[in-house]
């Protein structure tokens, strides 16, 4: 997750009912119930993955440190964003069909032996809306997210 200084400031002082300057996960589940619509909110089993990749110490609560670390890591938008353009080596703001390949070569998310021009090609099926034979990165985007 990604947020802004602002809104961990804001979330913050609405979680930490006591102002002790940590975070149990009862707080945390209240915190985020409070600033979601109803039903919305995260299941029981969601809280405590949340609390436990957040809390680094192991110590059962969250400090505003820990808070802030996590929450302000780049978007994984921006590391998407960076992948495109990696990818873009004529620096064209598409990905044509051969750069899709070479991603998909590089990817460790498919097995080895995989056909690489048919991955490509479903790609480029899905991803490909505007019909112009490459990808931009809205459509890149939209793929990937």
């Amino acid at each position: 997750m990604s947020l802004t200084k602002q809104e961990c400031e804001a979330f913050w002082s609405k979680a930490d009912k006591n102002g002790d300057g940590k975070l149990t996960i009862q707080e945390l589940d209240q915190g985020l119930r409070s600033i979601l619509p109803p039903g919305k909110g995260p299941s029981s089993k969601d809280v405590v993955y949340m609390f436990s990749a957040v809390d680094k110490d192991g110590d059962k609560t969250i400090t505003k440190k820990e808070f802030f670390d996590e929450m302000e890591k780049p978007p994984r938008r921006k590391a998407l964003e960076e992948t495109f353009k990696r990818y873009d080596k004529d620096n064209s703001g598409t990905l044509t069909r051969d750069e899709i390949e070479a991603v998909v070569r590089d990817s460790g998310s498919f097995s080895k032996g995989c056909d690489v021009k048919k991955v490509a090609d479903a790609i480029m099926e899905e991803a490909d809306t505007s019909g112009d034979g490459a990808i931009d990165l809205k459509e890149f985007l939209k793929v990937v997210s």
